[in-house]
């Protein structure tokens, strides 16, 4: 059995500090990258929204920060394996931070949006979230939930 990768509270805080800077700058950039969305337009109160830009949130989450880190080896047990993963902190997944941003825009009063505005306020949105750079045995042990307490 795996041990449970549990970055120490200064690790947490390093990393964000890392991301908020990194997405600051890189954000400029990638702008271009989202323009083509800008004439795909969600209807904010649809149930089928948030499916509907899964795939461009978690292939330009891949682009995106590509470049963030320089780690050659899992985070949690140290493996040198080419293709590590992006594990976000705690079990935050990607439907479930898409499904915020589309969330707040409603809350704000916005009933259609452009895909790119989803997809550029789901990438501010890990400012505060940490990725971490997991093998994929470690990322399956990171991201699976622990089982209910309590008689079954």
């Amino acid at each position: 059995m795996l041990n449970k990768f549990n970055p120490a509270p200064e690790a947490i805080s390093a990393r964000l500090e890392l991301q908020r800077n990194f997405i600051d700058a890189r954000l400029e950039k990638f702008g271009r990258t989202l323009e083509k969305y800008d004439a795909k337009v969600l209807r904010l109160r649809h149930k089928s929204s948030t499916h509907a830009v899964q795939d461009e949130a978690r292939n330009n989450f891949q682009a995106f920060f590509k470049t963030l880190h320089a780690v050659r080896a899992c985070e949690c047990c140290g493996l040198e394996v080419k293709g590590l993963q992006r594990a976000h902190h705690e079990n935050t997944s990607r439907p479930e931070m898409v499904s915020a941003v589309i969330e707040r825009l409603c809350d704000a009063g916005e009933e259609i949006a452009d895909v790119s505005c989803v997809i550029r306020e789901f990438l501010k949105d890990h400012k505060h979230v940490p990725i971490w750079l997991l093998c994929t045995q470690c990322h399956r042990a990171y991201d699976t939930k622990p089982p209910p307490l309590g008689p079954t």
